[in-house]
């Protein structure tokens, strides 16, 4: 993936933190500590990808990439009114790596702004890999973005849930991921 960014003429300006092994929920770990929410410095960031999903929200950055396990990369995205998406398992290929079983767990994905970034971003990220043991010929993808509302009456919080579908033109039948945001609307 990084070879794919580079190639595409991204620049690396650093690392952002994550929990120890790159997993848990919040972002702290003993070297360099809490990663705080951007808007909310009394809240957490989220985890795993929470310093990308900040460094995002107060613009250090045009783009984050991460992986994403059990919510990493849209869990941090949805609490710092970012976008994080995590694609289906082969469309991002995590290769050379030496450790097969835990890479069927976890893929590598997007973080960006705006829908559009993110869409830019994993255009980069994903396509096929030989080295790959598991992986998603992909031709071409096109995003489809809706809009939906959530929480009834009065006393809801005002989320939003932004969900995409990437329609690939693939021989792989599996679905693209969804994505999320928190409304600018909420508290």
């Amino acid at each position: 993936m990084v070879a794919r960014m580079r190639a595409a003429g991204a620049i690396f300006v650093g690392k952002t933190n994550v929990p120890e092994f790159a997993l848990g929920s919040h972002s702290f770990n003993p070297l360099f500590g809490i990663t705080r929410n951007a808007w909310n410095p009394a809240k957490t960031a989220g985890g795993s990808t929470g310093g990308g999903a900040v460094a995002l929200a107060l613009g250090m950055v045009p783009l984050a990439d991460g992986s994403d396990f059990g919510g990493s990369l849209r869990n941090p995205a949805g609490w710092n009114h970012v976008f994080g998406f995590r694609p289906s398992f082969g469309r991002v290929p995590s290769v050379p790596s030496s450790d097969v079983f835990w890479q069927n767990f976890a893929t590598a994905g997007p973080m960006a702004r705006s829908v559009r970034d993110l869409a830019l971003l994993l255009s980069v990220q994903a396509g096929p890999d030989r080295r790959a043991p598991s992986r998603c010929p992909t031709i071409r993808p096109s995003l489809q973005v809706r809009w939906h509302a959530t929480g009834k009456g009065a006393g809801s919080a005002g989320w939003a849930i932004w969900t995409a579908r990437c329609r690939w033109r693939t021989a792989c039948s599996t679905p693209a991921g969804v994505l999320s945001k928190r409304s600018a609307r909420s508290e």
